[in-house]
């Protein structure tokens, strides 16, 4: 679906809403780089998609408070929310191999993991 036009009318009529909603650079929903900020102002999320359903490369998400909360790479990963809507992890497509980093609001790290190409869990640091 492309959203190019759409986007650019967003930005003369309601860029802050806009900018909730996120922003797809590429101008096709589901597609190459997405970054969407909090209500308040500071970034939420920079992910790059595939399509619907995957991630490829890198996928950041922020607490409100600017802190980062995860920063991970991946090649194909779909998508997978824990309870409260955040993404936390994705299942093997036998194509993946990536790194998995998550903090704590305080800015220390939670978790760091690194996965094998099979989907395999590599090494767990923290």
């Amino acid at each position: 679906m492309n959203v190019t036009k759409q986007q650019i009318i967003d930005v003369f009529i309601d860029l802050e809403k806009l900018k909730i909603k996120g922003i797809w650079y590429s101008g096709i929903k589901w597609k190459g780089e997405f970054k969407q900020w909090w209500r308040d102002g500071p970034l939420l999320l920079h992910c790059f998609h595939i399509n619907r359903n995957k991630y490829r490369g890198k996928y950041k998400t922020w607490y409100k408070n600017g802190q980062l909360l995860l920063q991970c790479y991946f090649r194909g990963i779909k998508n997978k929310y824990s309870s409260n809507g955040i993404f936390y992890q994705g299942e093997d497509d036998k194509r993946f191999k990536s790194v998995y980093k998550e903090w704590f609001d305080n800015g220390k790290l939670k978790e760091y993991k690194i996965f094998n190409n099979d989907g395999s869990l590599k090494e767990k640091i923290v």
